[in-house]
């Protein structure tokens, strides 16, 4: 019984543990959707290394695929502000009674430790 007991304590201390991690973003994407018009089409995605992906699809003053390394520290201020805001709170989607709207979306991709 007290084999089970100590199981049940150290399975407890291990899952809090883990739950106690602060977790850190590793990426963030977003995502511009089109509309009846002219609306910019392009995905950004920002990674926790500097580097920089945009990919411009219509309707933007650069089409195709670019990178570029932004730096660490202008990285982690942009991510600082994600974390800040408490982004990752909000709903998982926002509907809009407007048709013609274009849409928006970010994908925040996070790792523990």
């Amino acid at each position: 019984m007290k084999k089970v007991g100590m199981s049940v304590v150290l399975l407890l201390c291990v899952a809090l543990g883990a739950l106690a991690q602060e977790k850190k973003i590793t990426s963030i994407s977003m995502s511009r959707t089109g509309c009846h018009g002219r609306c910019p089409i392009y995905t950004l995605e920002i990674n926790s290394n500097g580097m920089v992906h945009y990919k411009g699809k219509m309707f933007t003053d650069y089409i195709g695929v670019f990178e570029k390394n932004v730096g660490k520290k202008k990285v982690a201020k942009i991510f600082g502000e994600f974390t800040h805001s408490r982004t990752d709170t909000c709903k998982e989607m926002y509907t809009s009674k407007l048709q013609d709207g274009p849409g928006i979306q970010y994908t925040i991709t996070y790792t523990n430790g």
